[in-house]
């Protein structure tokens, strides 16, 4: 199999992989997800500012840091516009926070990253990138792809969970499902960029290391100025910390053709995981850092 082949292979192994993704993460929403949204405003206000505002802010002052290195810089940018995961809602029911508001944020976030995330990338190329790279990405082709790989699979899976009646069982098994797949892409990734990660992860680490310092800090300390309770500001760094890394994948494969581009993603993962479960942690099994708070129901 010569290299293009490989590439073809490997582009359509990630294709099925995140659409198969976005059906699990489906599996885990239903309406009431949406009706939620029109309690309780305030914590999802603040939410949405965090992750829409704060985190694109974080990640371009550090792309500026970065504007000699295009390729850490526009990596940054690409991770800070993808839209939250289904990883945040883990993170959040382990540390025993707000598992429901991280699910509203989930769901409104994913919803508006089909206007939202087009912007910010090209806003990005346009600052840190030459012409011939600004002019790769075409917006409305974006949307287009992030409607067919991630809102269509998305009410796909609500509409099985409904059909099925979900119970918790499949809930259950739809995280595991989205957790596996995560694992297969990140898998790909570093098959088709190893070449790439393996001269630069020191150049990556500090940017990566610098940007989820920033997100998981500005958000909580966003969320405190609000007079949000701890386990709200918790819930609300992590949801605007965490990014959908195959949704980057996607983009720097699918649309900029340039799966280097992913090189920052794929470093940010590990960095991501080891701030968010050590603070999680802490907050499970640590009384004094959980605090109280009123609930948010579904």
């Amino acid at each position: 199999m010569d290299a293009l082949d490989t590439r073809s292979a490997l582009s359509f192994v990630l294709s099925v992989s995140v659409f198969m993704m976005m059906v699990c993460v489906g599996l885990s929403l239903s309406i009431e997800h949406f009706r939620a949204l029109t309690r309780q405003s305030k914590p999802l206000w603040v939410g949405l500012g965090c992750q829409l505002l704060v985190a694109p802010a974080c990640g371009f002052a550090v792309a500026w840091l970065y504007r000699d290195r295009p390729d850490i810089a526009l990596g940054l940018v690409l991770l800070v516009a993808a839209p939250g995961g289904a990883v945040a809602n883990g993170i959040v029911q382990f540390a025993r926070a707000r598992v429901d508001v991280s699910v509203a944020l989930t769901t409104l976030n994913g919803l508006l990253c089909m206007v939202l995330t087009p912007v910010i990338v090209a806003l990005g190329f346009a600052m840190f990138s030459d012409r011939a790279d600004a002019l790769q990405l075409q917006p409305w082709r974006t949307v287009q792809k992030i409607v067919l790989l991630v809102v269509l699979p998305v009410a796909l899976g609500m509409l099985l969970r409904a059909r099925l009646r979900a119970d918790s069982n499949l809930v259950q098994l739809a995280h595991g499902g989205a957790a596996a797949l995560v694992v297969v892409i990140l898998a790909v990734v570093f098959v088709s960029i190893f070449d790439h990660l393996a001269a630069r992860w020191l150049d990556n680490l500090p940017a990566a290391l610098l940007l989820c310092a920033l997100m998981l800090g500005s958000s909580h300390a966003a969320a405190a100025v609000a007079g949000l309770d701890s386990p709200l500001r918790f819930t609300i760094s992590i949801e605007a910390s965490i990014h959908n890394v195959p949704i980057v994948v996607l983009m720097t494969d699918q649309l900029l053709n340039r799966p280097e581009l992913a090189g920052l993603a794929v470093v940010y993962v590990p960095v991501i995981a080891v701030l968010a479960l050590s603070w999680a942690f802490a907050r499970r099994y640590v009384p004094a850092s959980r605090g109280t708070g009123a609930p948010f129901h579904l």
